[in-house]
């Protein structure tokens, strides 16, 4: 395996090679502080193996998510959901037109090599769910051949998700229906624009409207675009950093264009092996502290950056 990212390439930088921190502006909005400052969203992927999707259109709170588990699941099914710690729950409403919209059935599945989106129109119960956290795909629900493109807005989470995030979801929602959705916390409020691709389950961060459009078109023909990947959530931090510099130098392609085999730590770095393009590869990657942000005018803890760093093995 040859292939590298090029030097021009603002995501190979990212995935390869810490840059010299740059101190933020005072008081900027966190987003804008953070770019400044030369932190990297590779490697910053929200972690679950599979998920529900649940229409909760009650006005969202900072943990709009839990919200939507307590109001909408029924107690046993939320006891099965606590005991799956890789299933992840998000809320999810209309772009625009809520009071006109129909109410989603809810949502259920499982990202990465073999992923599948299910919709339960007669509701989810505690089999379900314990399916999911299994790997199982029969889980009583009617599959969906679509993707859903969930773009994080809640203002009262981070001012930031809507100040970057409406934009975004709006052009979306526009060019390509409702498959766009707002969805409940990503993490990385820093990174916003912050959006999550179902059910593959990458996630991407730093988004213009452009550059969300590029990635969605890709992943409407089954692809993956380097642009803007924080990484794919059921891989480790490490694997997504690998994961991103191998998609940097490939361009748009097939979740199975990568494929994470092992991963082994290594004097404080960690070795990844893939199956690229057919071939095995290894790099090491090791993550590089940046500057640290104490304040923002979106308040909020004190953010760390960083990236990381790849080498070939």
């Amino acid at each position: 395996m040859t292939a590298s990212p090029t030097a021009q390439s603002p995501a190979a930088q990212s995935a390869t090679t810490p840059s010299a921190a740059t101190a933020p502006p005072a008081a900027a909005p966190c987003c804008d502080a953070d770019r400044a400052a030369g932190d990297s969203p590779i490697g910053s992927a929200p972690s679950f193996d599979t998920f529900l999707l649940l229409d909760h259109r009650s006005p969202w709170s900072r943990t709009a998510a839990d919200d939507a588990v307590r109001g909408l699941l029924p107690r046993a099914v939320q006891h099965a959901l606590a005991a799956s710690p890789r299933t992840r729950a998000f809320a999810v409403r209309p772009v625009r037109d809520r009071h006109r919209v129909p109410l989603q059935a809810p949502r259920a599945g499982r990202v990465g090599h073999d992923p599948f989106l299910a919709t339960f129109p007669g509701g989810l119960d505690a089999t379900a769910i314990a399916g999911l956290a299994t790997g199982a795909t029969a889980v009583d629900g009617s599959m969906v051949e679509d993707i859903v493109i969930g773009v994080c807005t809640n203002a009262k989470r981070d001012r930031c998700c809507a100040v970057r995030g409406r934009p975004v979801a709006a052009a979306l929602r526009t060019t390509f229906g409702q498959r766009v959705t707002e969805i409940s916390h990503l993490g990385g409020h820093r990174f916003a624009a912050t959006m999550l691709v179902l059910p593959i389950g990458y996630s991407y961060g730093q988004l213009t409207p452009d550059l969300a459009d590029a990635v969605v078109r890709a992943a409407l023909d089954g692809l993956v675009h380097p642009t803007g990947l924080r990484g794919r959530s059921d891989l480790s931090p490490a694997a997504q950093a690998a994961d991103a510099y191998w998609r940097v130098a490939l361009g748009p392609s097939a979740v199975d264009a990568v494929r994470i085999e092992s991963e082994t730590r290594v004097d404080g770095a960690v070795r990844v092996t893939a199956t690229v393009q057919g071939s095995r590869d290894d790099v090491v990657v090791r993550y590089v502290a940046g500057a640290r942000i104490e304040e923002t005018t979106c308040g909020g803890k004190p953010i760390q950056t960083g990236r990381w760093s790849v080498a070939r093995a």
